[in-house]
């Protein structure tokens, strides 16, 4: 079921389709959402969100009445599924753990949801709402973790004096509910107005724009959180108890409360009270000019012990504190390669929390002490990797693959563009409301205004607003290809020779994360990946680069419908093992054929192909799922479909290989073993 709804999901909004379409290259989108991807584009060529082909002329788009009407009756009901962006169960279906009730209602005196019991026997004279209604009064991340948002994630949050804004909420982090820079590839030296805006791009860093950050915390009492990775991959953090921006009449003065905890040390109290400087107006209390020294935006006094916005330095530099420094940590001569500056509402230190037992309301127990370990670089924005490009409404409605929430969107997670009041106020809010998945969400200023932020629902309990991001490199992040790729490393390990240096190709790696982690514990293979698409080479790079690994070549572009000659540049008789993974079903037969022709014509004697994927055995498609799978395929592309294991089967013995094994594969999925023989 997982799968069939994955395949009918716009790979814009992530919802199921509404109104889908089909274009020239075969893939579907919602019309709304195509429309509205190219909608204001600058450039002489249109471009698939998913396969990145360009169209000289605007695409016709075809409606696909089937994918229609098949997500019209999941969204009706009728196959008895969740519809949320996430695929998670909507808010609706989370149930009190002590009455088994559906949690369909929001107390406003204690800020928690109840079900109907509830609401008689421990909320009776308090002030209630649905909980649909309660999204439409969160004014912060914290909030809308308290109402079952914890996926981090963009969330749109309401503030009390201003309009609704679209802000970016960790639900994960350190408790959850704040407000949320990235490879150096975003210029940080700017002026005076970008810095009011908001400038930066959604695959890398962004800065979220003073204006913004002044309406986000004149809502409330904040405390605000500073992770730093170095080069390295250690991770630290400094926490404070008091965040705020003041307005641009007040030059966005700066406060900051006590230190309170982290590794990192204190090296921001010392900015308290002081004044926004840019390069083109200086308001440090140096006879210098701060910004123009430091090159960055900043709290200059005289000048900084922290330096956020500063050049993206790799690691030690002969430079004095113009890099990404922090004092406290590692001095200013050291340039961190990634940090994240968050903010969440104060109230989620205490019990804000509660919990009804015995029949009363009780404080429960914070789950402040709950701090997400991150290990996995690209991990560090949960499953989304995206980020903001500017806060203009034709990048408030830019949405990429991976987002879980989005500005402009339609549905329970999401707000319909309108204005007025129309969901959360901060992350927190977000969070509280069930979105856990970090990434770009719309918030609401009180009076109305939607804002694209990011949203971290994994650091800390999430439900942090990020107002600034720095390195973490372009990689890009499959789940099926996190969900998988353990199961097919167990398979490597039981077919390799270890006693041995060995060589190989994977066709088509998509993001990387397959060749990465086979690289990690196979160190004896050397490994080519390959790829045709630009953005998956980028992401390729960059894992290889955070991993510092050896035995992973820089990867080839590879296009598996050329003669195998053209491919790698690999000669004849030089691979030890071709890697094949979720790719044949994509492929015309022709395609196929090509590839069994070049992995016979690469490969050693004894050489091993691992192809994995959805297969049909003897004309033969099961379970349902697959069935599906195969129609859905089919209509986006009639050359496409599950290849039968038996014609595989014969292809490998036209190119000298032998099919051996077939492993059954979790969520039906199996893998197919040909090993090159003598002729």
């Amino acid at each position: 079921m997982n799968r069939m709804l994955e395949n009918l999901k716009c790979a814009i909004c992530l919802e199921l389709f509404r109104n889908a379409v089909t274009i020239p290259c075969g893939h579907n989108f919602c019309q709304e959402c195509i429309e509205r991807h190219w909608q204001g584009e600058e450039k002489k060529k249109y471009e698939c969100p998913k396969c990145r082909k360009e169209f000289d002329e605007k695409p016709i788009l075809n409606r696909n009445g089937e994918l229609s009407e098949m997500a019209e009756m999941i969204l009706a009901g009728d196959a008895g599924v969740p519809s949320s962006p996430t695929g998670l169960p909507s808010q609706s279906t989370r149930l009190c753990e002590r009455h088994h009730k559906e949690l369909d209602l929001y107390c406003k005196t204690h800020r928690i949801c109840i079900c109907s019991i509830c609401s008689i026997q421990q909320c009776e004279a308090h002030k209630k709402m649905t909980v649909e209604e309660a999204k439409k009064i969160m004014e912060d991340c914290k909030q809308l973790l308290d109402l079952g948002n914890t996926l981090s994630g963009w969330y749109t949050v309401y503030p009390r004096n201003g309009k609704p804004l679209s802000v970016f909420c960790d639900m994960d982090t350190d408790g959850g509910g704040w407000i949320r820079r990235m490879d150096g590839s975003v210029d940080f030296f700017r002026s005076w107005i970008e810095y009011k805006r908001g400038f930066g791009n959604r695959l890398s860093e962004f800065w979220l724009g003073n204006d913004n950050l002044h309406t986000l915390t004149s809502t409330g009492s904040f405390e605000l959180r500073v992770d730093f990775q170095d080069f390295d991959h250690a991770a630290t953090f400094a926490k404070f108890n008091g965040f705020q921006i003041l307005g641009e009449e007040e030059k966005y003065r700066l406060t900051v409360g006590g230190f309170t905890d982290g590794s990192a040390g204190d090296s921001f109290t010392g900015h308290n009270n002081l004044l926004f400087s840019t390069k083109d107006q200086d308001n440090d209390k140096c006879a210098c000019n701060c910004s123009e020294a430091y090159k960055g935006g900043w709290w200059y006094g005289e000048c900084h012990s922290c330096n956020l916005n500063g050049l993206y330095l790799r690691g030690q530099h002969e430079s004095y504190a113009n890099g990404v420094n922090w004092h406290s940590g590692k001095g200013h001569h050291y340039s961190y390669k990634s940090t994240e500056m968050k903010f969440r509402p104060r109230a989620s230190l205490a019990s804000s929390r509660l919990a009804l037992q015995n029949n009363k309301v009780e404080p429960s127990e914070t789950q402040w002490a709950q701090v997400t370990e991150r290990t996995d670089p690209v991990l560090m924005f949960g499953f989304s990797d995206v980020q903001v490009i500017g806060l203009t409404e034709k990048d408030r409605l830019t949405v990429l693959q991976g987002c879980p929430g989005h500005p402009g969107a339609q549905g329970s997670k999401g707000d319909s563009g309108e204005p007025g009041q129309k969901g959360a106020l901060n992350c927190k809010q977000l969070l509280d409301m069930g979105n856990v998945l970090s990434g770009w969400y719309t918030v609401y200023t009180i009076k109305g205004k939607p804002l694209s932020v990011f949203c971290d629902m994994d650091t800390d309990g999430g439900g942090w607003t990020v107002a600034v991001t720095s390195p973490h490199f372009n990689m890009l992040l499959s789940p099926a290809a996190e969900r998988n790729k353990d199961d097919l490393l167990q398979v490597l390990k039981d077919l390799l020779d270890t006693d041995r240096e060995l060589f190989g190709l994977e066709l088509g790696s998509g993001t990387g994360q397959h060749v990465i982690h086979f690289a990690q514990e196979l160190p004896f293979v050397t490994w080519q990946p390959s790829e045709i698409s630009s953005s998956a080479h980028e992401s390729i790079c960059s894992y290889i680069t955070a991993t510092k690994l050896t035995n992973v070549l820089q990867p080839v572009y590879l296009n598996i419908e050329d003669h195998w000659e053209n491919w790698a540049g690999s000669p004849k008789s030089s691979c030890d093992v071709v890697l094949c993974i979720n790719l044949l079903h994509f492929c015309p037969f022709r395609t196929i054929q090509n590839i069994f022709k070049g992995a016979g014509e690469l490969l050693k004697i004894g050489g091993l192909l691992l192809t994995y994927g959805p297969f049909a055995v003897n004309g033969i498609i099961y379970p349902q799922d697959n069935i599906q799978l195969n129609a859905s395929l089919q209509e986006r592309n009639p050359e496409w479909g599950l290849p039968d294991a038996d014609v595989l089967r014969q292809l490998g013995y036209e190119n000298a290989m032998r099919l051996e094994r077939m492993i059954e594969m979790p969520e039906n999925n199996k893998c197919l073993i040909f090993h090159k023989i003598e002729m």
